[in-house]
């Protein structure tokens, strides 16, 4: 029975990991469309997250286990535990979901740049909107 309940716990974590990748994938394609499109970028305002942005968390996921032989819920423990603050997993949850996006993106995330002791590979990849219509059409996951 306990290893049920702890693989419940894992795949809720990866559930939320990967719901904070489709969320930050999302909103940062949907303000730089609204940016290349001349319309505000005012985070507010962005609707609900796409399928698309969902199957790139998706892809991301399976990209960074792949890269670090790990599960991303293994990845999120391995962090909470180099920053020595194991019971603020929840509030690492987001962090390291938000992080993993802007290092994907960018390869500049500030939470790398203060988390020196925890080694990771991210693996870059492209996301984004060609237009508002992109996302004003998609339904939601």
């Amino acid at each position: 029975m306990r290893a049920f309940g702890y693989l419940h716990e894992v795949s809720q974590a990866r559930d939320a990991l990967i719901g904070t990748f489709t969320e930050t994938l999302h909103g940062i394609a949907w303000r730089q469309c609204q940016e290349q499109n001349k319309r505000s970028g005012d985070l507010q305002a962005c609707p609900g997250t796409t399928e698309i942005a969902a199957e790139g968390a998706a892809l991301l996921a399976g990209a960074l286990e792949k890269a670090n032989g790990i599960s991303i819920d293994a990845l999120l423990s391995r962090a909470v535990e180099a920053d020595g603050h194991p019971e603020e997993e929840d509030r690492y949850l987001v962090e390291f979901g938000h992080a993993i996006v802007h290092q994907a993106l960018t390869g500049e995330a500030i939470w790398f740049r203060k988390h020196k002791r925890f080694s990771i590979v991210v693996p870059k990849c492209a996301f984004g909107y060609k237009s508002p219509a992109e996302y004003e059409r998609a339904g939601s996951p």
